[in-house]
């Protein structure tokens, strides 16, 4: 039995410590995995965890903000008249050119009229004539009331007739209507020649103001037509008054209730873009145009140099509204969507979180914030990669000026 049993033994192998060996193979493989395990595992959380993106911060500010509005503009004179001759004549002489500076009243022009000296020459001789007249029914009736007076004497003392008397009364009255008329002559005879001279005076061509003469159109000898209406008449000079010049702008439906007098404004002409002029609002329509629903606005700039001439073309800025000690961020921390609504990042916790904000005036660069904010917030205004709300952030400087410099 025990021989059977050895025999049995010595033909069969030694499972056990086969299966023991393997077991252990696999213990020892199996701790440097499990000892490794935390280490690999916090490797790769490292590897996922992202990257904290720098970024420039502001906190809001209280400033003065400004809305304003950018619209072409064209410069025009305060004042232009371009003259015309009232009377007809030849042109005798004419005393400026293009370009010449005028002053009021100065003597520009004067038309020669050769019927005009004979029509004055003969005014005037009625008028002496109707003035002598005058003088004779003066003494005639001052001779009538004398004589009224010595009737009405002797009437009392009964020397003359009642017809007598009535006779000196009615005598007086014809010498009194006839002083009256001899008046009334010597007034239209004053007329008639006031009249001439005025027409003698339209053949002088003055100055309306102060200005310069832009357009000449006739020469001397030239034939003037009377400018009373007809439609082809040819003027004598243009005159511009440049020491004061206005420009017309027409100002969108949305900004009309910002309009007023106290509104500053600036041009900056198409020929001086290095130069700006100040000026101020002075007069609106205070009505839209309903073809184009804009408001007239008149801007007026004091010119005493001459720099700006009528008809440059230039930028203006109308400055609309002011809101003083408004809270403000740099532009760019605004972020404005499609839709119109706008946000900004606010730095919180190491992260950048959106936060909405509504925003008035933007002038391109500070941006006015109505609600959402209490000044107190850390607002991203640059940053060196893309973010969104929850993105982790490391700021480096405030104020867009890098820390430390």
């Amino acid at each position: 039995m025990r021989g059977a049993t050895l025999a049995s033994n010595a033909a069969c192998p030694r499972r056990p410590f086969v299966g023991h060996t393997l077991a252990m193979g696999a213990c020892l493989l199996a701790i440097p995995l499990a000892c490794g395990g935390p280490d690999a595992s916090s490797a790769a959380r490292g590897a996922a965890a992202p990257t904290a993106v720098r970024v420039q911060v502001a906190r809001p500010e209280r400033r003065e903000v400004s809305g304003s509005i950018q619209l072409p503009a064209s410069v025009e004179a305060f004042e232009q008249a371009r003259l015309y001759a009232k009377v007809a004549g030849y042109l005798g002489t004419i005393n400026v050119d293009i370009g010449d500076r005028v002053q009021r009243d100065q003597l520009l022009a004067v038309l020669n009229i050769p019927e005009m000296q004979p029509e004055l020459a003969s005014a005037q001789a009625q008028l002496a004539e109707r003035r002598a007249q005058l003088a004779k029914a003066e003494a005639d009736a001052s001779l009538q009331k004398t004589l009224v007076e010595r009737a009405r004497a002797l009437r009392e003392r009964k020397a003359v007739t009642q017809a007598d008397l009535d006779e000196a009364h009615a005598k007086h009255a014809i010498a009194q209507a006839a002083l009256q008329l001899a008046a009334a002559q010597v007034k239209s005879a004053q007329a008639n020649l006031a009249r001439l001279q005025s027409l003698a005076e339209y053949a002088r061509i003055k100055a309306p103001f102060d200005g310069i003469v832009t357009e000449r159109f006739v020469d001397p000898g030239a034939l003037i037509q009377a400018a009373t209406g007809s439609a082809n008449v040819t003027p004598i000079v243009t005159v511009a008054r440049i020491d004061r010049v206005r420009t017309f702008v027409d100002i969108p439906e949305r900004e009309v209730p910002f309009v007023s007098t106290s509104n500053a404004a600036s041009l900056v002409p198409s020929a001086f873009t290095d130069q700006t002029f100040a000026g101020h609002v002075t007069r609106f329509a205070g009505a839209l145009n309903p073809a184009t629903r804009t408001m007239r606005t008149e801007v007026d700039f004091e010119n005493p140099e001459g720099r700006l001439y009528p008809g440059m073309y230039g930028s203006l800025t109308l400055a609309l509204e002011v809101h003083p000690e408004a809270l403000t961020l740099p532009s760019a921390a605004v972020t404005t969507q499609k839709d119109g609504k706008s946000f900004v990042y606010v730095v919180a916790d190491g992260a950048a979180h959106q936060k909405s904000v509504r925003v008035g005036v933007d002038d391109g660069i500070r941006a006015e914030i109505l609600s959402g904010l209490d000044g107190s917030e850390e607002c991203v205004v640059t940053a060196s990669g893309s973010i969104v709300s929850g993105t982790p952030v490391q700021v480096t400087g405030t104020g867009g000026t890098p820390a430390g410099s």
